[in-house]
């Protein structure tokens, strides 16, 4: 199965409100994912090509007073507040993390602009270190199966958000051990910096069902 998102949005308001009935989709370009009190990860996803997008367009009318958004730039997590999410822009491959003050689950659903086959989507810069990544696309990706160019090395690290904290996952032998989920955010310790691009619709992909892995506190753990 190709990676294609194949039907124009003429209305970002009018899919969400689509989506939020529907399962996550490649064909319309959204993803609905559940949040539950207190923080969980999330990627803006799909968001297309472009390179910065306001977060409004996508997010307009969801969350509520209170709830923070933590989006990782210039080697760091960056605070957006309820109040102030029209400064916050979404760019493929961003990661966040989500703060639900609410008390209770919400339903967060971002829908965005079609990534026409053979468009070269910018996955981001892998640094040498510590950085943050989020899934753009709206599919998981079985790493083990096809990793799209990722191209960590053996030793490098996934972090997954479960459980409460980071759980590290080495590559060993070739093998990750987990996938990228879509609408997930990771942390990804390289030992080399190298940018990651894949072209829409250039190379199978095993693609599995989209899983709710969400968790209700937060808890960073060390990571060495």
């Amino acid at each position: 199965m190709k990676k294609i998102l194949a039907v124009a949005l003429t209305s970002v308001f009018a899919v969400a409100a689509f989506a939020i009935e529907s399962d996550p989709s490649n064909t319309v370009g959204f993803i609905s994912q559940t949040l539950e009190a207190g923080f969980s990860t999330f990627a803006p996803c799909p968001i297309g090509a472009g390179p910065s997008v306001n977060a409004l367009d996508y997010i307009s009318g969801q969350g509520s007073a209170g709830d923070k958004i933590y989006k990782w730039e210039n080697g760091g997590w960056s605070q957006y507040p309820y109040s102030n999410w029209s400064t916050l822009t979404f760019e493929p491959g961003v990661a966040c993390l989500y703060n639900n003050t609410s008390g209770s689950n919400q339903s967060l659903v971002i829908a965005g602009d079609v990534i026409p086959e053979g468009t070269t989507v910018a996955m981001g810069t892998i640094p040498a270190g510590i950085a943050a990544w989020g899934n753009p696309l709206p599919m998981d990706i079985d790493l083990d199966t096809d990793d799209l160019g990722l191209g960590l090395a053996d030793g490098d690290k996934i972090f997954a958000w479960e459980t409460g904290g980071w759980s590290p996952f080495t590559k060993t032998a070739g093998v990750y051990a987990v996938d990228f989920l879509a609408g997930e955010a990771y942390l990804i310790k390289a030992a080399t910096e190298h940018v990651w691009e894949y072209t829409i619709g250039g190379a199978p992909v095993a693609v599995a069902p989209v899983q709710v892995k969400k968790v209700s506190r937060a808890k960073v753990r060390t990571i060495n």
